[in-house]
């Protein structure tokens, strides 16, 4: 990926506010995306991204507005390295691994097969250039932003047209049902902190995963055990708290709401 420049925009513009309201609101298809790109199985599918203001230390200038690639989210923080270098002050150097609140998420991005989704204040940036400016900017991404001003949540919105499930989920529903007929513990298994798969699958909003596992004698009622607000939550509350009510819904249908 090209080395990515910090941008800052004005910390009182309303369009800014905004935007880093919908990219929070939405985080949910970022997140899903990365699960995704996690298991390896679709070769198109590219990084995924946040961005996070970073202020100076005292005496320095300014507030850097940097890009942290997304590699773990525990339904509260996400967490991974920097992606672009701070100019005016002594925020975290591009590799510097991170921890963000969602609460504090400017933004987000992501890309299939170099086609961009999300990207709220980048698409706020692209509005104030002039056409090759912007066709500049979209050479350095290396992306295809689409419509400038345009937000895609999904390469292709038809996917949501009658369901946010995604594609891949019910493609993957014979491969979960192989694994464990394999190895049953897996549909029951929880780590030190209480996450089972099922809570997993809940986050990330594939539904046709989570009835498979609740099919298979996954806990509804299992609850997250580790530090954190997250503490006590079930895989539907974790669902609810994501907006995947697609996947509420499959928790209602196969008898696992509380």
């Amino acid at each position: 990926m090209t080395t990515l420049r910090a941008v800052s925009l004005p910390a009182d513009d309303p369009a800014l506010a905004e935007a880093g309201r919908a990219a929070r609101e939405t985080f949910r298809f970022c997140w899903r995306h990365v699960s995704w790109r996690q298991r390896g199985v679709d070769p198109g599918l590219g990084p995924a991204m946040v961005k996070a203001a970073f202020p100076g230390a005292p005496g320095e200038p300014g507030t850097e507005h940097l890009w942290v690639e997304v590699e773990s989210f525990d339904g509260v923080t996400v967490a991974g390295p920097v992606l672009n270098e701070p100019i005016e002050n002594s925020a975290p150097s591009a590799g510097t691994p991170v921890e963000i609140r969602l609460a504090d998420v400017e933004d987000w991005l992501y890309s299939v097969d170099g086609k961009a989704c999300g990207g709220f204040t980048v698409q706020l940036i692209r509005l104030a250039m002039g056409r090759r400016q912007r066709r500049r900017h979209d050479r350095t991404w290396g992306l295809d932003f689409g419509r400038t001003g345009v937000i895609s949540l999904v390469p292709d919105e038809a996917m949501r047209a009658d369901t946010d499930e995604h594609p891949l989920s019910v493609a993957g529903r014979d491969r979960l049902r192989q694994i464990i007929a394999e190895d049953p513990a897996v549909a029951t298994r929880a780590d030190e902190n209480g996450w089972t798969v099922l809570h997993q699958e809940a986050v990330a909003g594939n539904a046709t995963l989570v009835e498979v596992l609740l099919e298979h004698g996954a806990d509804p009622h299992a609850r997250l055990s580790g530090p954190g607000s997250l503490s006590g939550a079930t895989a539907l509350d974790l669902a609810v708290g994501m907006g995947w009510e697609h996947v509420a819904e499959a928790f209602t249908t196969r008898g696992g709401a509380r």
